[in-house]
């Protein structure tokens, strides 16, 4: 159940776990890293319906969007945190509606973040780069986790005990120095970069084209850079999207 040293220092700082779940798979990951972290909890609530199908429906369309929504006050206070962990499921490529309006209304109260997603199937990727501009600040650490691993008992054990050990100082301070000494690469318009999603398709690839002697493929997708930048101006397109 995750790397017990990395929790215990992880204990003597004061973390906040913020979250919105609809059908429950976000609230089971905070609760997970909660109890791990021994952090507090906060659940945002959507006062605007989301349950059945209308409901999914229209949060697909106000995420893409991009809309706000009205949430319930607030029981914790993430000015009084050293860290704030952020968990919202994937709709539609983006994150719910609460979560932004969340981050909207309090960010300049988040002094440090990190950030995770659930999905059903989808590349988590996009939301990521998208909570970092709208908090204007790096994401120290960041995971995604569909709903195949949710339901793999050591998978999501694995990649829990993995994103919780991403939280140390030491491993926060590494991951920094990497993020700096990465963002001078420029990528040149024709280069090549390869990514590993989880979806139904993801999986089918890695199925099918899988080598002997092994479970699976270590990626899956092929992207092709179309406009020369380092990692946050660099345009790229994803191949089997065509």
């Amino acid at each position: 159940m995750g790397n017990m040293e990395s929790t215990a220092s992880e204990k003597s700082r004061n973390i906040l776990v913020v979250y919105y779940s609809r059908t429950g798979s976000t609230r089971k990951v905070a609760e997970y890293i909660t109890k791990q972290l021994g952090a507090d909890m906060e659940m945002i609530i959507d006062m605007k319906k989301r349950s059945g199908v209308f409901g999914f429906v229209i949060g697909g369309m106000d995420a893409l969007m991009r809309k706000e929504t009205e949430i319930s006050e607030i029981k914790k206070d993430p000015s009084k945190y050293d860290l704030v962990i952020v968990g919202s499921p994937l709709w539609a490529g983006h994150m719910a509606p609460a979560i932004r309006t969340y981050l909207n209304k309090y960010k300049a109260n988040i002094e440090s973040v990190a950030f995770f997603a659930t999905s059903g199937g989808s590349s988590q990727g996009k939301i990521f780069e998208e909570a970092r501009i709208l908090l204007d600040k790096e994401i120290i650490s960041f995971m995604g986790i569909c709903t195949e691993e949710l339901k793999d008992d050591s998978v999501f054990d694995a990649k829990l005990s993995s994103f919780i050990e991403s939280l140390t100082q030491k491993n926060i301070d590494n991951n920094q120095r990497n993020l700096a000494d990465h963002m001078d690469i420029l990528f040149e318009a024709g280069d090549i970069f390869l990514t590993r999603g989880c979806s139904f398709i993801s999986r089918a690839i890695r199925f099918f084209t899988r080598s002997i002697g092994e479970k699976r493929t270590k990626v899956n997708h092929v992207g092709l850079v179309v406009q020369r930048g380092d990692f946050k101006t660099a345009i790229a397109v994803e191949a089997l999207k065509k």
